[in-house]
């Protein structure tokens, strides 16, 4: 005679386990994604004659600005490999620069 216990299937040793078996995490791989943009301004020729300088160039720089992606993620990122740890998605940095030759 068997018991119910010995009906039941094992399906993963913790909850993360668990879904690997199912498609309960399943969501669309299409993402979008602005990754870096960078703008330069240099400074024309006759303003830097007049500030005796040879260059003079301003930099922005931004990271991570956008990623458009499968709603179901709540704030995942699309490229994570593996579920084990969930990972959000990267925050966005910005950066100014001043470069100056003399």
């Amino acid at each position: 005679m068997s018991s119910v216990n010995d009906e039941i299937q094992n399906i993963g040793s913790n909850y993360y386990n668990m879904y690997d078996y199912s498609d309960a995490r399943v969501v669309s791989a299409d993402y979008l994604k602005l990754q870096s943009v960078s703008l330069t301004y240099e400074l024309p020729d006759q303003l830097l004659d007049k500030l005796y300088l040879t260059r003079l160039a301003l930099t922005f720089s931004a990271y991570n600005l956008f990623t458009i992606c499968d709603s179901a993620l709540k704030g995942q990122t699309p490229t994570q490999g593996g579920f084990s740890t969930i990972q959000l998605s990267d925050r966005p940095s910005f950066s100014f620069g001043l470069n100056i030759q003399f």
